[in-house]
């Protein structure tokens, strides 16, 4: 257990997720991420919440993400137009 940011309880549980970040590359591109972050759960309170780990891994993959898309290294990918 370690402590909740909100109620300040040590009763929160902290479990990695995966989740969905959609990443506006250009005006028809859009990638989706699928980062593993830690998603803090307190039992007390029962507030769900990310802390600054989760926002550094997002940033990570967002950064690398963009590189390789502006490397090129995205063409490969099979794209989707919307329905």
């Amino acid at each position: 257990m370690v402590k909740c940011d909100v109620c300040g309880e040590e009763r929160a549980t902290v479990d990695w997720r995966r989740e969905h970040l959609p990443i506006q590359m250009a005006d028809d591109v859009l990638i989706s991420a699928m980062p593993t972050v830690p998603v803090i759960t307190c039992e007390s309170c029962g507030e769900r919440y990310t802390d600054e780990r989760a926002e550094g891994i997002r940033e990570e993959t967002l950064k690398t993400i963009r590189a390789a898309f502006d490397a090129g290294r995205l063409k490969g990918l099979a794209l989707h137009e919307p329905q």
